[in-house]
């Protein structure tokens, strides 16, 4: 097993993952951690430009970690953390594809939440 990465490399490894799958100049993302321990990882991006005001045109993306999951992920060796990662950008693009910003001519609600648990890290780590 590899030497722990520090938190500060795994956000990056993972928010430049998410930000290569929404190459959009509006796209953004931020992190948070909640005194519980849950991080997390916000995308957002301007579905629907110059139709609204921008603020009600920005979709978002969350992923929630379980407290214990970022841990566990810079505990991987750099393959699995690189499997792990496509499978997040993955998720993100189908989650994206499913819940589309726009129907028809009307807008709708595209603030979406993924929750990510132990298991997908430990899929990861298995391959």
């Amino acid at each position: 097993m590899s030497a722990l990465i520090d938190s500060d490399q795994a956000l990056l490894e993972m928010e430049h993952a998410l930000l290569k799958r929404f190459d959009f100049p509006s796209t953004a993302i931020k992190h948070t951690f909640v005194s519980s321990g849950i991080l997390t990882i916000q995308v957002s991006w301007v579905a629907v430009p110059a139709t609204m005001n921008i603020l009600d045109n920005r979709c978002m993306l969350n992923f929630t970690f379980a407290p214990n999951v970022l841990d566990r992920y810079r505990s991987l060796e750099s393959a699995a953390r690189v499997r792990f990662r496509d499978k997040l950008s993955v998720i993100a693009v189908d989650e994206v594809r499913r819940h589309p910003a726009q129907v028809g001519n009307e807008i709708v609600n595209c603030n979406l939440t993924v929750a990510v648990d132990a298991s997908m890290v430990e899929a990861a780590a298995r391959k």
